[in-house]
C-alpha cells in the first residue's frame, strides 16, 4: 500500500496481475485494475505478460517467492529485508546470477532523493574522504500494530531486520559500502514485544570511515520533530509521545493483528479516500537526519535539503520533491532493470551486505564482541575507495 502511489503514477508500469491468499483482495484488484488476480503463485508466474514481480510477502517467505519468480524469468522488486538469514540471502543472490534476472531490494530509504543527492556530493571528491557517518532515529515502530511474526527475531521481526535494513543500507552507501567490522548492542526492553526494540552500534569501513548508528522504536522521543514534524513517509504528523503504547494497551485478543490487516489492500477507493486528506502536503520520505563528516566539510542531510558546512561558510543544496510519487526512484530502477538499461546499487548482491550487518548486530550484542564483515560491496566512485 505504501508503494502503490508510485506504481500508479509511473508511466511505464501497469498493475497487470496480483496474487493473494485473500479472496476479497483478489476481487478488489480485478475490480480496480481489470487485471488478473491469482490464488496460486505459480499460475501467476506462468503468465508470460508479467515482466516483473513485487514480492511483499512476510519476511520468512521472501526467498521462496523470489527464487520462484527468477526461475520463471521475471525481474523482482523484493521488500526489505531480503531474507531472514544469510543462507537464504545467498540462495537469492545465486538464483539471480543463474537466471540472469535482477533483484532490487527495496523500497529502502537508501532510494530517498536526499540520500542520493548526498552521495553525489560525496562522489565529487570536493570535500575529501568520509570520516564519520551519524544517524539516531527514534520512532514508535515497535508499538504500531504488528503480526506475531513481526515480533519474532527468528522470523525477521524486531527493529534490526525491519529498520536496520534501512539504516545500515544508507550508512553503507554514504561511507563507501565496504564495512569491515560491526560492534553493537541491542535491547529487548519490553518483554511483551518479544523482540529487539532498539539498538546502537559502530560500523568500521575500508577507507577509514566509521558509522555511528542508533535506532529506537520505543515510542518515547520522536525524531521527526527534527524535520518539522514530517513523517518518515513524507506527511505532516502530530507528535504525541507514548500514544501508540497507550493505544496498544487498550487492545485485547486478536485486535492488534486485525488492525495490522487494515494496511493490506482494501481497494482503490479506500486508498484514494485516505490519500485525499494529505496528498497536497506530501514531501520526500526520509529516515531521520543524517550527519556526514568529511575531511573538508560537514553535511547535514534532511528530507528536503542538504546543508553543507565548510571553511568558507555554509550553503544549502536543495533536494527536489516527489511530485506525488515518493518512491519514483524505486520504480525507475525497476523499469530500467526490466529493459536492461541499467541496474541500481541496491541489487541482491548489495543487499546481502546489509543483511550481514543485521545478523552482526545480533551476534555482537549477544557476545559483546566486534563481528567481522565479509560480504560487502563497494560504491563505485566513492572517494574513500580511491587508493
Amino acid at each position: 500500500m505504501l508503494t502503490l502511489p508510485s506504481l500508479l503514477a509511473h508511466p511505464d508500469i501497469t498493475l497487470f496481475a496480483a496474487c493473494s491468499s485473500r479472496s476479497d483482495a483478489r476481487k478488489r484488484f480485478e475490480d480496480d485494475f481489470g487485471g488478473i488476480a491469482y490464488a496460486d503463485y505459480d499460475a501467476m508466474l506462468g503468465n508470460a505478460d508479467v515482466d516483473a514481480v513485487y514480492v511483499a510477502t512476510p519476511h520468512e517467505l521472501h526467498m521462496e517467492h523470489t527464487v520462484a519468480a527468477l526461475e520463471a524469468g521475471k525481474c523482482v522488486l523484493l521488500e526489505k529485508p531480503m531474507a531472514i538469514s544469510l543462507a537464504q540471502a545467498t540462495v537469492i543472490v545465486d538464483a539471480s546470477k543463474t537466471y540472469g534476472k535482477t533483484v532490487i531490494v527495496g523500497p529502502s530509504h537508501s532510494f530517498d532523493p536526499a540520500v542520493g543527492e548526498a552521495l553525489q556530493l560525496i562522489k565529487t571528491g570536493d570535500f575529501g574522504k568520509v570520516k564519520i557517518v551519524q544517524s539516531a532515529y527514534h520512532t514508535n515502530f515497535m508499538y504500531r500494530p504488528r503480526r506475531p511474526e513481526e515480533l519474532d527475531t527468528k522470523r525477521g521481526g524486531g527493529v534490526i531486520f525491519s529498520q536496520g535494513a534501512h539504516q545500515f543500507d544508507i550508512a553503507r552507501m554514504l561511507a563507501g559500502g565496504v564495512g569491515t567490522s560491526l560492534v553493537g548492542q541491542a535491547g529487548v526492553w519490553d518483554a511483551s514485544r518479544h523482540s529487539e526494540t532498539a539498538y546502537t552500534g559502530l560500523i568500521h569501513f575500508a577507507g577509514g570511515a566509521v558509522a555511528n548508528l542508533t535506532y529506537s522504536g520505543n515510542d518515547f522521543y520522536d525524531s521527526d520533530i527534527e524535520l518539522g514534524s514530517v513523517s518518515e513517509l513524507g506527511f505532516p504528523k502530530n507528535i504525541d509521545p507514548g500514544a501508540s503504547r497507550r493505544m496498544l494497551s487498550r487492545l485485547a485478543g486478536n485486535d492488534e493483528a486485525n488492525l495490522k490487516k487494515i494496511r493490506s489492500y482494501q481497494g482503490l477507493e479506500v486508498f484514494r479516500q485516505s490519500r485525499a486528506q494529505t496528498k497536497n502536503a506530501e514531501q520526500n520520505e526520509h529516515f531521520g537526519v543524517w550527519r556526514v563528516s568529511l575531511e573538508r566539510a560537514d553535511l547535514m542531510v534532511f528530507h528536503d535539503r542538504i546543508e553543507v558546512y565548510h571553511e568558507n561558510g555554509k550553503y544549502i543544496h536543495s533536494v527536489e520533491g516527489p511530485a506525488g510519487a515518493t518512491r519514483r526512484t524505486v520504480c525507475d530502477a525497476l523499469v530500467a532493470a526490466v529493459n536492461k538499461d541499467r541496474t541500481p546499487l541496491q541489487t541482491a548482491e548489495w543487499a546481502i551486505g546489509t543483511l550481514e550487518c543485521c545478523e552482526a548486530m545480533i551476534a555482537s550484542s549477544t557476545d559483546q564482541q566486534p563481528v567481522p564483515l565479509t560480504l560487502q560491496t563497494p560504491v563505485d566512485g566513492h572517494p574513500n575507495l580511491r587508493f
